[in-house]
């Protein structure tokens, strides 16, 4: 009883203390058992960030702080005055209630102090989760002086925060609630819009953090589909050919392979790339510009289509003559396969076949009256063929 007649000697100065000569928004008292729930509620209610109608009156800032807890801030060999200082100094007494809190004889003493300078109204009981669950009664929770101030004063109800009835988060509400003079209810309110607004903001940073990892990190994998946009048969492939992309080249073999052109970085994503496909004959080249897409893998078409090779029969027929003068000969008949055409005025032929109807050669027919007829069943496709056709004796 010691400690707590010291303690009575500041009663009239403590009574007479207005809010503002307070250091500290509460003194956390709790039994070394405890002290994870005395770290836990130490911090939350130091983070908690005053709503804006209301006014720090110890400390520059926006939240609720100081909140003293002894084991963290004081030295065992000052326990005595320093603890005195900072009990006085607080404007409410936080009591954390479990079996191990109610035979402590510190906690008791910290609690007979402020029912000794009258602040028993300041005092908030804070029941653990765990002993609650396992104790009948829980008012055998509560240490030993507010045990006996409730049966001296059954009409001075000291209302309790029961974690194991609200769990955690309502229980530090209802403290701060205690401490702010503010409705449970409003505070409840607001402290469910700020987890909205923040679950929604963590939500949109880990979508971007997200983007950004598949933007920057995975890359694309490409593939090209080739084919022959008029395939036939009846036609030779090229000797060679390639894909070039990105300083690459990729061969392919044939129309209708699937040629893997490997990755390309994250960050190409939306941009555009040249593709060059080079074959060495009978196609034509193709050099042409693709969006890389937004996904990991990507397929490109590529339709490969036939040169001029085997689809332009031309070229002109003059008279052969012994003084070896060209004398272009017009209205030839020149029939290639199941075609014909006649010359122009300057011997000119022109035939040009779809691709379904090339070869690598055709039947060739060239006839004019009072001319030998030229005929050849194996005659390879020119741009520039030149016949000479003879008087027939």
């Amino acid at each position: 009883m010691k400690i707590s007649i010291i303690f009575c000697i500041f009663a009239a100065s403590i009574n007479t203390r207005s809010m503002s000569e307070y250091k500290r928004y509460a003194f956390i008292s709790y039994s070394h058992r405890d002290q994870a729930v005395a770290v836990w509620l130490h911090r939350r209610l130091e983070r908690y960030r005053l709503p804006n109608s209301i006014h720090n009156e110890f400390s520059d800032s926006r939240y609720l702080r100081p909140i003293f807890r002894d084991q963290e801030d004081l030295n065992t060999g000052v326990l005595q005055e320093a603890l005195r200082e900072q009990l006085l100094s607080s404007r409410y007494l936080i009591v954390i209630c479990s079996a191990s809190s109610a035979r402590s004889e510190w906690v008791n003493r910290e609690v007979e102090t402020f029912i000794a300078c009258g602040r028993e109204a300041d005092i908030i009981p804070l029941i653990t989760a765990t002993d609650a669950a396992q104790t009948a009664n829980v008012a055998d929770l509560l240490p030993q002086a507010l045990r006996d101030y409730t049966a001296l004063h059954p009409e001075r109800e000291l209302l309790a925060v029961n974690i194991a009835e609200v769990g955690r988060e309502k229980a530090l509400v209802r403290i701060v609630s205690r401490m702010l003079s503010v409705d449970f209810d409003v505070l409840w309110q607001r402290q469910r819009r700020r987890r909205r607004r923040f679950t929604a903001a963590l939500t949109l940073a880990a979508f971007i953090l997200l983007g950004l990892f598949y933007y920057l990190a995975i890359p694309v994998r490409l593939r090209c589909l080739t084919f022959d946009t008029e395939a036939t048969d009846a036609l030779p492939l090229w000797n060679e050919a390639a894909i070039e992309l990105s300083g690459g080249a990729y061969p392919v073999s044939r129309p209708g392979d699937s040629v893997d052109l490997g990755s390309v970085g994250g960050y190409r994503r939306g941009q555009t790339l040249r593709l060059v496909f080079l074959p060495d004959c009978n196609f034509a080249p193709i050099d042409t510009l693709i969006r890389i897409g937004w996904g990991t893998c990507q397929d490109i078409a590529l339709p490969i289509r036939r040169d001029d090779s085997y689809a332009l029969f031309a070229g002109h027929i003059y008279e052969a003559s012994d003084d070896y003068e060209d004398r272009p000969l017009a209205g030839v008949t020149v029939q290639v396969g199941d075609r014909q055409t006649l010359t122009d005025e300057d011997g000119a032929y022109s035939l040009r076949f779809p691709v379904a109807e090339q070869t690598e050669t055709k039947p060739l027919v060239i006839s004019l009256d009072g001319y030998r007829t030229i005929s050849r069943e194996d005659e390879s496709p020119s741009k520039n063929a030149v016949f000479l056709m003879k008087i027939e004796n």
